[in-house]
């Protein structure tokens, strides 16, 4: 029995690290713009990025507004599809937060009161600023 146990954990070990060798190694994530869910047209907003404490976690604050847009980072995940390009992923942490011209893409229409879950496309013109305490 303790040898079934063995061979099925070995087998099973060697299935996940033959997977992430061939995300790694195989093709990137599609971009946002792809994704199959989008409820509506990509568009480009001025916006100030950063971690924020409840789900999702990563917001955008489109600079002038009182809105807030949340990176969706479980009902709209989908393998192969990226919500948040990896770059700005590893930039941002809760220490930083990032100013830019965000492409951002709506799963969810604009409703008043209510936080739009969309994906994040690309970002230009890039500043980033120490968070401040409020």
């Amino acid at each position: 029995m303790a040898r079934k146990v063995g061979f099925s954990a070995v087998v099973t070990l060697m299935a996940l690290l033959g997977s992430v060798a061939g995300v790694a190694g195989g093709q990137p994530d599609k971009p946002c713009r792809e994704h199959p869910k989008l409820a509506a047209a990509c568009f480009t907003i001025h916006a100030r990025m950063r971690y924020y404490n409840g789900a999702p976690s990563v917001r955008l604050w489109p600079i002038g507004t009182d809105r807030l847009l949340g990176v969706s980072e479980g009902q709209f995940a989908l393998p192969g599809y990226e919500n948040l390009p990896v770059s700005l992923r590893e930039t941002l942490d809760h220490r930083r937060e990032i100013y830019a011209d965000f492409v951002v893409c709506p799963f969810t229409p604009s409703e008043p009161s209510v936080m739009r879950l969309v994906c994040v496309d690309s970002a230009t013109k890039i500043v980033t600023k120490p968070v401040v305490a409020w």
